[in-house]
């Protein structure tokens, strides 16, 4: 099994793996969940694991929707996924690789909006943030509220180092991540999601910056 890239004329496509299901009783090595915009999943599964780990070895998150097409091929059938059309696509397995996170995170774990309820104070955390700001290099925590176009709403907490980012910074480092082709996290399931920032539809950071950005529109959410 081999990920390669394949151009035909204009049109770049991803051939994401060559999925064998002669096996499909059991659990895969590693199964490959596509989310799309109109809230169908299809759901992929590598029984080999050597394969699994090759394949994976060649997936880079920040690139993962850069072409225009995924096409998936196993038993006899060849599925053809417009990359416009998928909000998501989650891996999991046993071993998944580490890695790196866009915008200098040290860990990215989505949590649902209940777990973020159970654990946000907005003061404390609007506190900590200020105080992390004073000392660059101390880790901080705060939370990335999501909706997507299919209209799932999922929280994701991040853990960085503080850096001395002015209110000036902040719209350069949100055009940074929004372009990039894929922003990835742990789930609770052990497995790593991928969301395509194309088919995002709101970002909210908890807290938000301690001034207000240039340009951003000064209104209470109600």
């Amino acid at each position: 099994m081999t990920t390669e890239t394949i151009v035909k004329g204009e049109a770049p496509v991803t051939l994401i793996g060559r999925v064998d299901l002669s096996a499909s009783s059991n659990a895969p090595a590693l199964e490959i969940q596509l989310s799309l915009t109109n809230g169908q999943i299809y759901r992929f599964g590598i029984d080999d694991a050597v394969a699994a780990q090759r394949f994976l070895g060649d997936i880079k998150p920040a690139r993962l929707f850069a072409d225009e097409l995924i096409m998936v091929g196993g038993d006899s059938s060849t599925s053809i996924i417009p990359t416009s059309s998928i909000e998501r696509i989650d891996f999991i397995a046993d071993e998944l690789p580490t890695w790196p996170y866009l915008g200098g995170a040290k860990d990215v774990l989505e949590v649902s909006p209940a777990k973020f309820r159970e654990a946000y104070d907005s003061k404390q955390y609007a506190e900590s943030r200020l105080a992390a700001a004073k000392d660059p290099g101390s880790e901080q925590i705060g939370y990335t509220e999501y909706w997507t176009a299919s209209g799932q709403q999922n929280y994701w907490q991040v853990r960085m180092m503080s850096t001395a980012l002015t209110s000036m910074d902040f719209r350069p480092y949100i055009q940074k991540l929004m372009s990039s082709n894929g922003l990835h996290a742990r789930t609770g399931n052990g497995g790593v999601c991928v969301l395509n920032p194309a088919n995002l539809t709101r970002l909210t950071f908890h807290p938000g910056p301690s001034t207000i950005p240039p340009g951003a529109w000064a209104a209470r959410r109600l």
